[in-house]
């Protein structure tokens, strides 16, 4: 089935609050996909690669959300969060 943007962000939305990183992981891809410039795809990416405990490349992947949207409040604490844990933080911020 493919998905459209508007899908794949409610479908991404309930699976990062079950904590399915690999179901957000494939839906923000097709996301980006559909919509390269759309800065909610890359926060997504961010989460699922978070959910995922692959730090670097989330902390990657939310800044290039953040050069698409550099006043996005939700990119800028969820890069700071992920660079914590990047750098063996045990509390994000």
């Amino acid at each position: 089935m493919m998905l459209n943007c508007s899908q794949t962000r409610v479908f991404a939305g309930s699976a990062v609050r079950t904590g399915d990183g690999r179901r957000v992981l494939r839906d923000a891809v097709r996301c980006k996909i559909l919509r390269p410039k759309w800065a909610k795809a890359y926060f997504r990416k961010g989460q699922a690669l978070m959910l995922m405990k692959d730090y670097e490349k989330a902390c990657d992947e939310i800044a290039e959300g953040l050069e698409l949207d550099p006043v996005s409040d939700e990119l800028d604490q969820l890069y700071w969060e992920a660079m914590e844990l990047k750098n063996g933080g045990t509390e994000a911020a």
